[in-house]
């Protein structure tokens, strides 16, 4: 590192060694989890994985997989908490749109009702 250069943070691999532990790369992964969902573009991943892990782009893509993994489990396990929530919302409204005898809306609320609820059953129209 040249000496104007700030210190490595704690997962450099100046600092942790050039074989990263499970430890490390976990920590990594949910550090590069956090960027990704910050939006960041890969280019900007991988500038930020050079100054922070100093790691190249090998080693960038096996963290980024695993990041992308933790994503991808934590959306599954959150996904029926949040479809709950927006059935609740949906029969407020239904119930709402009933009382002001909006029946317009009160259907179209029953039958994304009925499509979120069916698990893929599905009721043809006649």
């Amino acid at each position: 590192m040249p000496p104007d250069s700030p210190a490595p943070g704690p997962l450099h691999k100046d600092v942790v060694g050039n074989r990263a532990t499970k430890a490390v790369m976990e920590l990594r992964a949910q550090q590069c989890s956090e960027w990704i969902a910050a939006g960041d573009s890969r280019p900007t991943l991988i500038r930020k994985a050079r100054e922070e892990w100093g790691v190249r782009v090998d080693s960038f893509d096996k963290v980024h997989k695993q990041a992308t993994q933790l994503i991808v489990e934590a959306v599954s396990r959150e996904r029926p908490h949040v479809l709950a929530e927006k059935i609740a919302i949906v029969e407020v409204i239904v119930e709402k749109a009933m009382a002001a005898e909006q029946y317009s809306a009160a259907i179209r609320g029953m039958a994304l009702l009925g499509k979120w609820c069916s698990f893929g059953v599905y009721i043809a129209r006649p």
